[in-house]
């Protein structure tokens, strides 16, 4: 098991350096005119995509009992519309692809994360908060799962590492796994 996530850690890092250094992250992004901040291959990416971004990420730091400041948020911003230029760029890679989703594979995550709340009324409390709506979650869930299959479908699944690498990268870097005390 602990093999396994290694090998995932391993791939996502991979996957994370092709999108920093052969994506051209900021495609598109002169000059917009109204609420569009960037184009990714032809489709627009708005203001309220990128807001709704921010809403999601400082509702994550909330839940884990951190805050970030105006001027920390001013420095983030671009990162989270390079990121979401990049799950834009990947979704339609995805599509050129054929990658499909299940329906029912949405309604399931879907019904995951509605679970997590106590009644429905604080479900659509918490999606309201960070501007989603039902069908925005099942959309972007879909979107997630497209993203992921591709990945998996591309270059995870292409990844192999023996068992001799891995313990190797293991012994090399016994302190990325150390749990702190």
């Amino acid at each position: 098991m602990g093999f396994m996530q290694s090998r995932c850690g391993l791939a996502m890092f991979v996957i994370l350096l092709l999108l920093v250094f052969h994506i051209p992250a900021w495609a598109g992004t002169t000059a917009l005119p109204d609420d569009k901040i960037a184009v990714a291959n032809g489709t627009v990416i708005t203001s309220k995509e990128l807001n709704r971004e921010i809403k999601i990420f400082k509702e994550r730091l909330a839940r884990s009992g951190n805050q970030i400041s105006d001027i920390q948020l001013e420095a983030v911003k671009p990162k989270i519309l390079e990121s979401l230029i990049e799950q834009e760029l990947l979704l339609q890679e995805s599509r050129k692809k054929g990658v499909t989703v299940l329906p029912e594979e949405v309604e399931k995550q879907f019904a995951r994360v509605r679970n997590r709340y106590p009644t429905k009324e604080k479900f659509v409390e918490a999606i309201t908060r960070i501007d989603l709506t039902e069908d925005e979650l099942r959309k972007k869930i879909s979107k997630v799962f497209a993203i992921n299959l591709f990945i998996n479908a591309q270059i995870a699944d292409k990844i192999t590492v023996t068992e001799e690498e891995g313990k190797s990268y293991y012994n090399s870097h016994r302190d990325l796994f150390r749990k702190p005390a």
